[in-house]
Order: structure tokens, then C-alpha cells, then sequence
């Protein structure tokens, strides 16, 4: 989902059913984009380590130091996500 930015003159001298079918893009790409977005803040609700929520028992044993050392804390968590 790569777009590239049309400059003005390019904007100018297009046609309106090209125009259309630009914005219809922009719209998907934005749509598809807000969806991947609230998964993402969904996943981070959930962490326990950014809730008021108390951890799991294996949680307070191994500690989120170690979550963090594996890359298994939120932004790591964050990070993957954004590749898929």
C-alpha cells in the first residue's frame, strides 16, 4: 500500500474521474490503516503492564525486565505487529 504524493500541477491536470478514483484510494489505504491501527491499540489495552490490572502469577515471577530482555514487552509487542 505505497502511494505516492502527486505534486499540484499533476492534481491540476487530471481528469475527474481520475481525481475520483485517487481520493477512492486515499480512502481505502485510510480505512485499512484505522483498522490495523485500533487492532494495535487493542493489543496494548490488553498488555497487563499498561493496565490497572495485576500481571498473571508467571508475570510477577519472571518479572517485566525479563519480558523486555526477550522482546516480549509492549513496544516489542507494538514493533511486530507494525511488520504484519
Amino acid at each position: 500500500m505505497r502511494l505516492q504524493r502527486s505534486t499540484q500541477a499533476e492534481l491540476d491536470g487530471m481528469r475527474h474521474a481520475r481525481r475520483d478514483a485517487l481520493i477512492m484510494q486515499l480512502l481505502d489505504a485510510l480505512g485499512t490503516l484505522s483498522a490495523r491501527l485500533a487492532v494495535l491499540e487493542k493489543k496494548v489495552e490488553k498488555n497487563s503492564l499498561s493496565s490497572s490490572k495485576s500481571p498473571s502469577s508467571a508475570d510477577l515471577r519472571k518479572g517485566w525486565r525479563s519480558h523486555a530482555r526477550r522482546g516480549n514487552g509492549p513496544v516489542a509487542m507494538v514493533k511486530r505487529a507494525a511488520r504484519a
